[in-house]
């Protein structure tokens, strides 16, 4: 009796989760989506993605889009997997991009709390971005400090820009008794 009655629960139940999982490929199939879920981001960054280029020449921007309130979802459709290269746009904000692998029914999932991108959490369906961020797990102590010197480099660059070129122009300048 009980385990009829256990039958007659989860079976219901487990068709619910099915039809879920059927809705969800159905929603996405031919597309992929990314979604961000981000804490501590000012309104004024601007997420910009491009298609990666390996001969490293200037790319078009296929989205640039707000990150109000920190939450964003990008959808497209896709006929083959792409790499993407995802990066925000704002002051003070670091000078990295983060690697997105796309295909068909895929799907990302960022989270993260602040600027540092390489440290938020991803999580997806798609083989290309699961090698993908295994391989920035190997490589996250020589990313961090990358990082930090390219913020160094940032905060000597404003200071430099700050004091104003003319204040150090006599340190440029050949000396008059040479």
């Amino acid at each position: 009796m009980k385990r009829n009655l256990a039958i007659q629960i989860l079976c219901p139940l487990f068709l619910l989760i099915g039809a879920g999982n059927i809705c969800q490929a159905q929603v996405l199939e031919g597309k992929f989506r990314i979604r961000w879920r981000l804490n501590n981001i000012p309104d004024s960054v601007r997420g910009v993605m491009y298609v990666f280029n390996p001969t490293m020449t200037a790319s078009k921007a296929i989205a640039d889009f707000p990150l109000q309130n920190g939450e964003m979802i990008y959808e497209d459709t896709i006929s083959q997997p792409k790499h993407l290269k995802f990066f925000g746009w704002a002051k003070d904000f670091p000078n990295w991009t983060l690697d997105l692998w796309v295909d068909r029914g895929g799907w990302i999932d960022i989270q993260g709390k602040d600027k540092w991108l390489h440290q938020w959490m991803i999580t997806t369906n798609i083989p290309q971005q699961k090698e993908a961020l295994s391989y920035a797990a190997c490589t996250a102590d020589e990313t961090d400090e990358c990082l930090q010197m390219d913020e160094k480099c940032q905060v000597h660059d404003s200071l430099f820009w700050t004091a104003g070129i003319s204040s150090i122009t006599g340190v440029l300048e050949k000396p008059s008794n040479i």
